[in-house]
């Protein structure tokens, strides 16, 4: 009885080993080590990098009103970046850069080349949860002639103008690389667009 369960034993190691020498591909003194090779690799990869209860979320806010002085055209935009994650941030400084974007039909926005910055300024290192920076600027938009849009003449043609509000770290050199994923949780909601404004400008 013995050796009937030891030949019986035998024969279903020899076909679970067959098996999976088939399936692999490998023999089967390499299938031993294999398996569990993987199953450490999975592990490692699932392990999470960060403690996500201490990371913090950069989030940028901005608003904007035209408006007329002296018949120039000029806006005060507000920008804000706060913090919405579970944690406090604390580590690198980060900027805070305005920029805009301005296109006249019409080309396209892709195919107008205005484009500026208006301000960029350091921000802070350290943003609590909940904690909010505001920065404020004026823009004053060349060649301005009036808000709204109305039919082109010989005299003036339409605009359109957007700002854009991005919050990334300092820069300190050519190393410098972007916001970890624990620094900023959610990195596409540091930085916004305003709503689009429209104008008119002197026809070149």
């Amino acid at each position: 009885m013995k050796t009937h369960c030891r030949n019986l034993l035998f024969i279903a190691v020899a076909i679970v080993v067959t098996s999976l020498v088939v399936s692999t591909g490998f023999t089967a003194q390499k299938t031993v080590i294999k398996p569990t090779a993987k199953v450490q690799t999975k592990l490692v990869i699932m392990k999470q990098p960060y403690n996500l209860k201490i990371c913090s979320d950069l989030v940028a806010s901005l608003s904007m009103t035209p408006l007329l002085s002296n018949n120039e055209g000029i806006v005060k935009i507000i920008a804000s970046v706060s913090n919405g994650g579970p944690g406090d941030y604390k580590g690198r400084f980060f900027d805070g850069i305005v920029s805009y974007q301005a296109w006249y039909p019409p080309k396209t926005p892709n195919q107008s080349a205005d484009t500026g910055i208006v301000k960029r300024k350091k921000l802070a290192s350290q943003l609590n949860k909940g904690g909010k920076i505001k920065m404020t600027t004026t823009d004053k938009i060349a060649n301005f002639t009036r808000w709204g849009h109305f039919p082109a003449t010989n005299y003036e043609k339409p605009a359109f103008r957007i700002y854009i509000f991005l919050v990334e770290p300092t820069f300190t050199g050519p190393s410098t690389a972007g916001f970890s994923s624990c620094e900023d949780l959610k990195q596409q909601n540091s930085m916004t667009t305003s709503i689009t404004i429209r104008y008119m400008v002197k026809a070149n």
